[in-house]
């Protein structure tokens, strides 16, 4: 490095070297003579060959149109329709069926089979129902493919159930005498048993209905002994001692006439046998029940839908409507609840000494 004077500056110049300096001229000449590298253009692309659309021959032979004719789905709107109904056990478990079978419904079906509107009713109840169907082991039972038509109103599915089998009675024949019909009865498991009464008839019990009290027969007395007044009071004034004659005197008569018993039950069997299932009792030719007087009572051999027509279920008082109404579920009790019985409850009097 080294300083050159002047006036009133110092001016310093830095030491370079000589080959450094050589170079740094060399590369400015350089970039200022080179030529500026020209752009790569690309080649222009060729316009796309208009192609020419061959004309499609159109044909003139028609097909006829075909008409395909389709089953309507179900209409259906079961109550309720957005909420699930929750059931609590009861303990009984034919209870519980029946509780669910009480579920209002509304719904249309127009010619759809047996089974799919069975499974509608299982879909909607969640109840425990064992169908008998017809098949290769027994020809005795409902036909799956039966159609059915059917409209309900905000009835009860167990109500909706017994029109759909009224259906089914009609649209098959082999099902339409009364010896056939389908219908439905309780098992002992729970279950709701839905077949033909012929097929139902295997499953039986035997209970006793008391009908004595149906049998008692109040006589009408018409020959009482007649009361002398004036005799009384003549009595009375001469002072007694035992000796007066009696006020009472006998009337001509005999007591009335009374029918046997077993008359009696014989007619009361007669009226039950043509009220209920006519064509099931042995008496009249069937093969379904069987009823006989013993000590006061009947014995009833048969299936549960004869007993239920007898005498109901006890765990199921009569008179009973249930129904739900804006979401919530309403049960009217009739005039019959108060005279209906139920298991493991009775009356017991109690008596009291009040001072």
């Amino acid at each position: 490095m080294f300083a050159l004077a002047t006036r009133g500056c110092r001016v310093n110049f830095v030491r370079v070297s000589a080959v450094t300096l050589v170079l740094a001229l060399v590369g400015s000449a350089v970039a200022q003579t080179a030529p500026a590298k020209p752009a790569v253009e690309k080649p222009a692309e060729k316009p796309a060959e208009k192609q020419t659309e061959k004309p499609v021959a159109q044909s003139t032979t028609t097909t006829p149109a075909t008409k395909t004719t389709t089953k309507a789905e179900p209409k259906t709107e079961a109550t309720p329709a957005d909420t699930a109904v929750v059931f609590r056990s009861t303990g009984i478990a034919p209870r519980d069926t029946l509780l669910r079978m009480m579920t209002p419904v509304t719904a249309e079906f127009e010619n759809r089979r047996l089974e799919d509107v069975i499974n509608f009713i299982k879909s909607v109840t969640s109840a425990d129902l064992e169908v008998m169907w017809a098949d290769d082991k027994n020809s005795n039972g409902l036909d799956k493919d039966t159609e059915i038509t059917a409209k309900a109103n905000n009835l009860t599915m167990l109500r909706f159930l017994e029109i759909v089998l009224e259906r089914a009675a009609v649209a098959d024949t082999a099902l339409s005498s009364t010896t056939t019909m389908p219908t439905w009865q309780m098992s002992d498991s729970g279950a709701m048993q839905i077949g033909p009464r012929t097929r139902l008839n295997a499953f039986k019990r035997v209970e006793v209905y008391p009908v004595s009290d149906l049998l008692l027969e109040t006589p009408d007395y018409d020959n009482v002994p007649e009361f002398d007044l004036q005799q009384a009071l003549q009595s009375g004034q001469s002072g007694g001692g035992g000796g007066g004659q009696s006020p009472f005197t006998d009337a001509d008569g005999e007591d009335p006439a009374r029918r046997p018993t077993a008359e009696k039950a014989d007619e009361l069997r007669t009226l039950l046998q043509e009220l209920v299932e006519p064509d099931q009792w042995q008496d009249r030719g069937g093969e379904g029940a069987s009823m006989r007087f013993f000590q006061g009572a009947f014995i009833v051999n048969g299936p549960d839908y004869v007993h239920r027509q007898l005498n109901g279920y006890p765990y199921w008082p009569a008179g009973t409507r249930a129904m739900k109404v804006n979401g919530r579920r309403y049960v009217t009790l009739g005039s019959e609840t108060a005279t209906s019985a139920i298991n493991g409850f009775e009356q017991v009097p109690v008596t009291t000494i009040v001072r």
